[in-house]
C-alpha cells in the first residue's frame, strides 16, 4: 500500500494512477473504456479507498512519514525535492533506513506558470529566461 494525495485535487496522486492503469493494461496505455479499461479502473479505485482519508497536498503524508516513521506508512508517494530538500535541511529526519524509489516506467511532469501581475510576468520571464545553464539577460 502507497500512501499518496487525494486523486482528485492532486497532480501526483493522479500521475501515480496513471502509472497503475499502464502496469494493470499490460504495460499499455489505457485508451478506451473496453474490458481491459474497466478492469484497471476498478483495480484503480481500491487503490485510493483502501487508504481511507487522503490529504490534499504531498507536504501531509511526507510529514506524516517524517514524525511517525515507517511502520506507520511504509511507502508515501512524494516528490523527489521534498526528500532532498528534508535531507539537506533536516538531516536528522531523514534516517539511514530510508530509500527514495523511482518508479518504472515514470512520468515527466510539466510545470506551467501562469501570470496574473506584473510581478506574476517578472517571474514568468525569469523563469522563462534563466532556465538551467542558461546565462542572465538584463
Amino acid at each position: 500500500m502507497i500512501t499518496t494525495t487525494d486523486a482528485r485535487s492532486s497532480n501526483s496522486a493522479l500521475m501515480y494512477l496513471s502509472l497503475a492503469s499502464y502496469v494493470l493494461n499490460g504495460n499499455a496505455v489505457v485508451t478506451s473504456e473496453d474490458a481491459a479499461g474497466q478492469q484497471a479502473t476498478d483495480s484503480l479505485a481500491g487503490l485510493g479507498l483502501d487508504q481511507g482519508y487522503s490529504q490534499f497536498s504531498s507536504a501531509g503524508p511526507w510529514e506524516s512519514f517524517l514524525s511517525k516513521g515507517s511502520m506507520n506508512q511504509p511507502l508515501t508517494l512524494i516528490y523527489e525535492s521534498q526528500y532532498l530538500e528534508a535531507q539537506m535541511n533536516e538531516p536528522t529526519r531523514v534516517t539511514d533506513e530510508m530509500r527514495i524509489c523511482y518508479p518504472a516506467p515514470t512520468i515527466f511532469s510539466d510545470h506551467v506558470v501562469v501570470a496574473f501581475s506584473e510581478a506574476g510576468q517578472r517571474v514568468q520571464g525569469l523563469l522563462r529566461d534563466r532556465g538551467p545553464g542558461q546565462e542572465r539577460r538584463d
